[in-house]
């Protein structure tokens, strides 16, 4: 399969991800998968996030509502992030990061915080081997956030003189000297 758009690659990346909740014991509804920045900490340089989850509980459509971050490129990382966030769905929202959620994602192969939680070393296999092949590659680049962007450094204004001929000039402050 070769996906034209991020959104179509992770909805088939869910699909193909439930089985390894199910043997968890978790199981996804219905949702909405995108690539987007997260409400909160989507840039911050420390804990930043790279995924979220809106549980169903809390959109009107009943639907839980995945992001994963547009800073993520490589697809294990990708569905790493989806995972985590595909048990959030899977699991009340009051659970949050607590020993029910810690269970069901050391379970389906998750290693790490429950809060910072990364690709094992067997469900990096899995997904290689079984997902990967069938997903076919994940049509994003990464954004770049240490590019350049150019900085306005002083706002200049344009100021009317009344007289005769009249005048107009650009200036950096406020106040023009009226010498």
């Amino acid at each position: 399969v070769n996906h034209t758009t991020r959104e179509a690659w992770l909805t088939d990346a869910s699909a193909r991800l439930a089985p390894i909740l199910a043997e968890a014991g978790a199981e996804v509804g219905e949702l909405r998968v995108s690539c987007g920045w997260p409400a909160r900490g989507a840039l911050a340089s420390a804990k930043r996030r790279i995924g979220e989850c809106w549980p169903g509980e809390w959109n009107k459509d009943g639907h839980s509502h995945l992001f994963v971050s547009p800073l993520l490129e490589a697809p294990v990382d990708v569905l790493g992030t989806l995972l985590h966030e595909l048990i959030h769905a899977a699991l009340p929202a009051k659970v949050k990061h607590g020993g029910k959620f810690a269970k069901v994602a050391k379970a389906c192969g998750l290693t790490g915080k429950p809060t910072s939680t990364v690709v094992g070393d067997g469900l990096s296999r899995r997904l290689n081997i079984e997902l990967l092949p069938a997903l076919g590659p994940y049509p994003h680049s990464s954004i770049d956030l240490s590019a350049k962007h150019k900085t306005q450094t002083t706002r200049m204004r344009l100021y009317h003189c009344q007289c005769e001929p009249p005048v107009k000039v650009r200036a950096a402050t406020d106040t023009l000297d009226a010498s």
